[in-house]
């Protein structure tokens, strides 16, 4: 299987987004916090991570299936965003009009 460029990420996640009006950002994590490359390693998966709006609880699982059938299958994980404590860098890759 080919490998998994970001445009395609952005593209499955610009597919799927519509059907989640509960959540307000998509962020894309590149494996090791950080990434020089537009191609994501095979041995990896690609790390969605989703802001909700304010007392939303998005549902995870259906919203990684989603993506997965978006990726022809490719491997994928869906975390909710961590705020003020979040760890990583992350780069947004969508995000709702006001």
């Amino acid at each position: 299987m080919a490998r998994l460029q970001i445009l395609d990420l952005l593209n499955a996640v610009s597919n799927v987004a519509p059907g989640h009006d509960d959540v307000v950002t998509w962020w894309y994590r590149p494996p090791g916090g950080s990434s020089n490359s537009d191609m994501m390693p095979d041995t990896q998966p690609a790390e969605v991570v989703v802001e909700p709006i304010a007392g939303a609880a998005p549902d995870l699982e259906a919203i990684q299936a989603r993506l997965a059938s978006q990726l022809g299958g490719r491997s994928v994980t869906v975390r909710p965003h961590g705020g003020e404590s979040e760890r990583f860098h992350l780069y947004r890759l969508l995000s709702r009009r006001a």
